[in-house]
C-alpha cells in the first residue's frame, strides 16, 4: 500500500518472502539425511555437495540482486536490495552451519 510520500511499503511482501525462503531450505535441509536407500558416507558427500552448490547458488543470486539493484542508481532501491541480501546472506549461513554440523 503507497505511504503518504506515495512509496509503497515493500517490508511486509520482504518478510514473507524471506520467510517463505527460510521454509523452504529448512524443508530441504531437513529432508537430506533421508534421501534414497544409499549408504550413509555416500549420503553424507551427496549432501555436502549439494549444500556447497546450493549455497554458491545462493550467494550468486544475491549477487547479481545487489548489482542489479545498484544499476538502477535509485538511493532507495540500492539500500533495499542490499539489506536483503545481507540478511538472507545471515540467515543462510546459519542455516548452512547448521546443515553442516547435521552432516558430521
Amino acid at each position: 500500500m503507497p505511504s503518504r510520500s506515495g512509496v509503497r511499503n515493500l517490508e511486509p511482501e520482504v518478510a514473507a518472502r524471506r520467510a517463505a525462503l527460510i521454509v523452504a531450505i529448512s524443508a530441504r535441509i531437513r529432508r537430506l539425511p533421508g534421501e534414497g536407500t544409499r549408504n550413509d558416507s555416500t549420503q553424507h558427500a551427496g549432501g555436502v555437495t549439494w549444500l556447497e552448490a546450493y549455497e554458491k547458488i545462493l550467494n550468486r543470486m544475491l549477487q547479481l540482486q545487489q548489482q542489479a539493484a545498484a544499476a538502477t542508481q535509485i538511493e532507495w532501491i540500492n539500500a533495499v536490495a542490499t539489506a536483503n541480501a545481507d540478511f538472507m546472506r545471515e540467515m543462510s549461513n546459519v542455516y548452512f552451519q547448521t546443515a553442516r554440523e547435521q552432516l558430521k
